[in-house]
C-alpha cells in the first residue's frame, strides 16, 4: 500500500497545480472582463449624454482632473460645440481595462456628419470609472491634461 501511495501522490500534485492555475487565470479574466464592461458602460453613457445635450450628466461622468481642465458644465458644452465633436453615433474599435484604468478607441460620426477618430481614457475616481481624457483626432477636447 505504501508503494501505491507514493506513486499516486506525485501524479496528483501536478494535476492540482494545473487546476489551481486554471482557476487563478479564470478569476483574473473574469475580473478584467468586469472592468471592461464597466469601462464600456461608462463610455457609452458619457457619449450618450453628450449626444443628447445632457451636459450636467456628462460632466458628472468626468474625472475631477478633466472637470478642472474644462472648467465648468457650460465650458464643456462650448468646447464640444466649438470643436464640432458632438456625436451622432460611435463604434468602439478597441477596449482595454485594468483594475483602475480603461482605454477605448472609437470612431465617432458627428452630428454634422464628419468622422472623427477618438480616444477615451478612464480612471477610477471615488470608486467608479470616470472619463479622464477625451481626444478627437489627437486633440484634447478640454486641452492637455
Amino acid at each position: 500500500m505504501q508503494r501505491l501511495q507514493s506513486t499516486v501522490r506525485p501524479v496528483l500534485r501536478p494535476a492540482l497545480r494545473r487546476a489551481a492555475m486554471l482557476l487563478a487565470v479564470s478569476l483574473t479574466l473574469t475580473a478584467c472582463g468586469g472592468n471592461e464592461a464597466q469601462v464600456t458602460e461608462q463610455a457609452e453613457s458619457f457619449l450618450a449624454d453628450i449626444k443628447v445635450g445632457a451636459w450636467n450628466a456628462a460632466y458628472s461622468r468626468m474625472h475631477s482632473d478633466l472637470q478642472s481642465a474644462c472648467g465648468s458644465v457650460a465650458a464643456l458644452e462650448q468646447r464640444v460645440t466649438t470643436a464640432q465633436v458632438r456625436p451622432q453615433s460611435w463604434e468602439f474599435t478597441d477596449i482595454s481595462a485594468q483594475n483602475h484604468t480603461g482605454y477605448l478607441q472609437l470612431t465617432i460620426t458627428t452630428q454634422a456628419g464628419a468622422t472623427r477618430y477618438s480616444n477615451l481614457s478612464l480612471e477610477r475616481d471615488e470608486g467608479e470609472f470616470k472619463v479622464r481624457d477625451w481626444r478627437n483626432d489627437a486633440q484634447g477636447v478640454c486641452g492637455e491634461i
